[in-house]
C-alpha cells in the first residue's frame, strides 16, 4: 500500500531501532482509497537519534531542534518528525512547551481532526486511537479531544475544518460545529497568509456550496465585507437568490481554478453599497463591478495574497459584467482590452454568474457560446489586438519620413484603429500606403 521509497525509509529507521509511521493526510487518503499528494513520517525517537540514523542520507536539518529532519528518499523530500506532545498555546498558534516522546499515540493526540490523527506502519497496520476510520466511513469532521481546546490552541483549525468539509464533502460533527460557532472570532487573530492558503483550498472543494451557505458568519470574520450580502433580496427579475447565495452558487458553478473562484467570491461583494430600488420597485447595482474590484484588491492584500493573484482576480472582477455584442467588430474591440486568455476566463466567469441567476434567462448561454465561437474564429484569423501585432513598426514609419517621437505612436494607433474597423487589412504594403498620408 505504501510506495517503495517510503517503505525503504521506514525500513532504514527500523534497522537503527526507530519505529516510524506515515501520519496525517497521507493515511487519511489511503484509507479513502485516494493517492496521497505527499507523505509525512513520525518517528518514535529523540532528535539526536533521528539525525544519527540518517547521517548517511541526503538531508537537511534546519528544523532538527524542533524534531524535524528532511530526508531525500531517492524520489522526493520527506519530512520526518519525532513524536512529541505539546502544551500551552499563549499566542494561539505555537505551543509554549514541546516534549519529545517515543509514543505514536501521544503524538496523534495533539493533531486537529480524527481523520488526520491516524498512523500507518511499514506493514500497513493502522494506529487509530480516536476513530478516524469510522469518521471517514460516516463522512464526519470531528476534533480530536475537546473542540474548544483544539480551536483555542490554533484558531486556524476553524477554517481548516471548513476546508476539509468542502474538499472531502464531509459534515462537521455537532460538538465541533458548536465550538466553531463559539470560537469563530479567534479567526481575526490568525495571520492573513495562513487564512488565505486555507481559503483557496476551501473554494476549490466539491462541497464548497454547502460550506459557504452554512458558515457565512465564520467566513464573515475573515471577510467582513461579505456580511452585508447575506440575506439581501436583489429585487431584480434576473435574480432569484439573495446576493450572498448568488455568490455562493456562482463559486460552486465555476471551474475549479483558484483565480476564477476567488473572482466569483468577490464579484458582487459591493452590490449592497451600490443597491438602489427604482420607482417600479426593481433593484439595480450600477457601478458595482468597479466598486467590487477595489474591495477585492483590498481584501486580497489584507490576506497577503501574492501580487499576481491580486492582479488577475482584480481584472476578472472588473470585467465580470461586461457584455459586448456577439459580433466580430464588438468582440475585436473587447479583445483589445482583455486579450484572448482573459476573454476565455471571463466567459467562464459569465457562465458561472448566469448559472446562479434566474433560469428564465438561461437563454443567454446561447449568447456566450456564440461569443466563444467568434473569439475562436478571430484568434485563428490572427487579428490585431495591439500595435505590436501590426505588420509595420516605428522604424518603418521613420523610413517613410514621419518624425520620431509622439507622432510615431499616434500613427501606429491610428493604423490599429483602421484595422480593427475593417477599413484596411493587416498587410504590410496596405499599412505603409495608408501611413504615407500622415507624412
Amino acid at each position: 500500500m505504501l510506495p517503495d521509497d517510503i517503505l525503504a525509509l521506514l525500513s532504514h529507521m527500523e534497522s537503527h531501532g526507530i519505529k516510524g509511521y506515515v501520519v496525517g493526510g497521507a493515511v487519511r487518503d489511503l484509507v479513502m482509497g485516494r493517492e496521497p499528494d505527499d507523505y509525512d513520517i513520525a518517528a518514535e525517537c529523540l532528535p539526536e537519534d533521528l539525525l544519527e540514523a540518517f547521517s548517511d542520507h541526503q538531508h537537511y536539518d534546519t528544523s532538527i531542534r524542533f524534531g524535524t529532519l528532511n530526508v531525500y528518499s531517492g524520489k522526493r523530500w520527506i519530512e520526518i518528525t519525532c513524536c512529541r506532545y505539546e502544551s500551552g498555546y499563549s499566542d494561539l498558534r505555537h505551543p509554549d512547551t514541546v516534549e519529545f516522546c517515543k509514543d505514536i499515540k501521544k503524538d496523534l493526540k495533539r493533531r486537529d481532526f480524527t481523520v488526520n490523527a491516524m498512523a500507518m506502519g511499514s506493514k500497513g497496520q493502522i494506529v487509530d486511537p480516536f476513530g478516524g476510520r469510522e469518521d471517514i466511513k460516516n463522512k464526519i469532521i470531528r476534533c480530536v479531544g475537546e473542540p474548544e481546546r483544539r480551536f483555542s490552541e490554533d484558531a486556524l483549525r476553524i477554517i481548516r475544518a471548513l476546508r476539509f468539509a468542502s474538499c472531502l464533502e464531509f459534515e462537521i460533527e455537532e460538538n465541533t460545529k458548536r465550538a466553531i460557532r463559539e470560537k469563530r472570532e479567534l479567526l481575526s487573530l490568525v495571520a492573513g497568509e495562513r487564512i488565505f492558503a486555507e481559503l483557496c483550498k476551501l473554494l476549490l472543494g466539491d462541497g464548497v456550496l454547502s460550506v459557504l451557505l452554512e458558515y457565512s458568519s465564520e467566513l464573515g470574520v475573515i471577510i467582513p465585507e461579505l456580511l452585508p450580502c447575506v440575506g439581501l433580496d436583489q429585487k431584480n427579475p434576473y435574480h432569484i437568490y439573495t446576493v450572498y447565495e448568488h455568490i455562493a452558487r456562482s463559486v460552486a458553478a465555476s471551474p475549479k481554478e483558484k483565480n476564477i473562484r476567488l473572482c466569483m467570491l468577490f464579484h458582487d461583494i459591493e452590490k449592497p453599497r451600490a443597491f438602489f430600488v427604482d420607482e417600479k420597485g426593481v433593484g439595480h447595482f450600477y457601478g458595482h463591478p468597479e466598486m467590487s474590484q477595489e474591495t477585492a484588491e483590498n481584501i486580497l492584500r489584507r490576506l497577503k495574497a501574492d501580487a499576481d493573484t491580486v492582479k488577475k482576480v482584480s481584472f476578472l472582477v472588473k470585467y465580470h459584467d461586461t457584455r459586448p455584442s456577439a459580433t466580430k467588430k464588438s468582440l475585436h474591440k473587447y479583445l483589445m482590452k482583455v486579450g484572448f486568455e482573459g476573454a476565455r476566463e471571463l466567459l467562464s466567469v459569465r457562465r458561472a454568474d448566469l448559472s446562479a441567476q434566474s433560469p428564465e434567462f438561461f437563454s443567454q448561454f446561447e449568447y456566450l457560446s456564440e461569443s466563444e465561437r467568434i473569439i475562436d474564429e478571430l484568434e485563428k484569423e490572427g487579428v490585431c489586438l495591439s500595435v505590436q501585432d501590426l505588420l509595420v513598426n516605428g522604424n518603418d514609419l521613420i523610413e517613410l519620413g514621419i518624425e520620431k517621437g509622439k507622432k510615431i505612436g499616434e500613427v501606429l494607433y491610428w493604423l490599429l484603429g483602421m484595422v480593427v474597423a475593417g477599413q484596411v487589412k493587416n498587410e504590410r504594403e496596405q499599412l505603409l500606403s495608408l501611413a504615407r498620408r500622415k507624412v
